[in-house]
C-alpha cells in the first residue's frame, strides 16, 4: 500500500505528524538516493542506511524503501548485537547497533502512521456496515474515496475473510455464519465497484485474484512494481496484531515468495526462516477480526 506521490503522502500524514516532520519531505532526496531494487540484499540495505547522516535523508530513505525495512532486517541487527555481547570491549558497538535499530523502528513508525490510522478507520467502517444496512449504495460510500482508505478497507475486509476461511478449515464449521455471509456480501459489492477497484493498490488486486478462490492454485502474471507493493504490504502487516492480521500475512508471504521465484529464478533472501534463529511462532489462534459481527 504505497503512496504514489509525495503530495498524497503529505496529505495523508497531516493531523498525525508535526509540521517539522512534514517538512522533512519538502526537500528532494539527493539523486543518488533512489529506490533500491527488489532483490537488494538485506546487508546492502543496512549499509545504505548507515551512510545517511541527516535525519531528513534517513526518514526519506525509509519512506522510499519502506518495503525493505522488514522484521528480517531487524532480526539481523539483533543477531549482530547478541554476537558482541560476550565481549565487554564491544559495549560501544553494542550501543550503536541498538540505537541504529531504534532509529529504523522510529522512522518506520512515522512513515506508517497514516496507514495505521486508515486501518483503524477501516475496521470501524466495516463494523458500521455489519450493524446497519447492507444496501450496495451505502456499502460503497463506506469503502472510501481515496487510494489509501480504499486499500486499507480491503486489507481489513480480506483479513477478516481469510481468518474465517482458516477457522472453517480447522474446525469444519463456521460460527456466526450470518456475519461471515455479510462479509462475503461486502466483498462482492467491493469487487463490482469499478470506481473502488480503480483506486485499489495493484498488489491488492493480485492478492484478490489469488485468495479465496475455492482451492484454485492459479499463478498470475505480476510485474516488479506490484511485487514491490506485495513486499511493502508484508512489512506493514508484520507490525500489526498477529491475532487479527496473521492469517492474511501468511497468505501474502506465500504469494510473494512464489512470484519472486517465478520472476528471479531463486528464493527470496528475506522472509526465509532459516536466515535467523528468531523463527516467528506459527499462528495457531483464531483472528480477532472474526469477532467482528453485527449487533442483535
Amino acid at each position: 500500500m504505497a503512496f504514489k506521490t509525495k503530495k498524497n503522502f503529505n496529505r495523508m500524514l497531516k493531523g498525525n505528524l508535526s509540521q517539522n516532520q512534514l517538512d522533512f519531505f519538502a526537500k528532494p532526496l539527493p539523486k543518488k538516493e533512489t529506490s533500491l531494487k527488489l532483490d537488494t540484499p538485506v546487508e546492502e540495505v543496512i549499509i545504505r542506511l548507515q551512510k545517511l547522516q541527516s535525519k531528513e535523508d534517513f526518514l526519506k530513505f525509509c519512506y522510499i524503501n519502506r518495503f525493505h525495512l522488514s522484521f528480517d532486517l531487524l532480526y539481523r541487527l539483533t543477531i549482530l548485537k547478541l554476537r558482541n555481547e560476550n565481549n565487554q570491549e564491544n559495549s560501544a558497538k553494542i550501543f550503536k547497533i541498538e540505537e541504529f535499530r531504534k532509529k529504523i523502528m522510529k522512522n518506520t513508525l512515522i512513515t506508517d502512521q497514516a496507514i495505521a490510522q486508515s486501518l483503524i478507520l477501516g475496521e470501524k467502517r466495516i463494523k458500521e456496515i455489519l450493524n446497519k444496512s447492507h444496501d450496495p449504495e451505502i456499502v460503497e460510500k463506506k469503502i472510501g474515496e481515496d487510494r489509501v482508505n480504499v486499500s486499507c478497507f480491503w486489507v481489513v475486509l480480506f483479513a477478516s475473510l481469510v481468518a474465517w476461511e482458516k477457522k472453517n478449515s480447522i474446525e469444519g464449521q463456521l460460527e456466526s455464519i450470518e456475519t461471515y455471509q455479510k462479509l462475503l456480501n461486502i466483498k462482492k459489492i467491493f469487487e463490482k465497484s469499478d470506481r473502488h477497484q480503480n483506486l485499489l493498490a495493484n498488489e491488492l488486486k493480485v492478492i484478490q485474484k489469488q485468495l479465496l478462490q475455492e482451492g484454485k492454485k492459479e499463478i498470475l502474471e505480476i510485474d516488479v512494481e506490484s511485487m514491490r507493493g506485495l513486499k511493502l504490504l508484508v512489512t506493514q502487516l508484520e507490525k500489526l496484531p498477529s491475532g487479527s492480521y496473521g492469517p492474511l500475512l501468511e497468505s501474502v508471504i506465500e504469494i510473494y515468495k512464489t512470484n519472486f521465484f517465478k520472476i528471479f529464478g531463486m528464493e527470496t533472501g528475506s522472509l526465509q526462516k532459516q536466515y535467523t534463529p528468531f523463527v516467528p511462532v506459527k499462528i495457531k489462534t483464531m483472528s480477532k477480526l472474526i469477532k467482528i459481527q453485527q449487533k442483535n
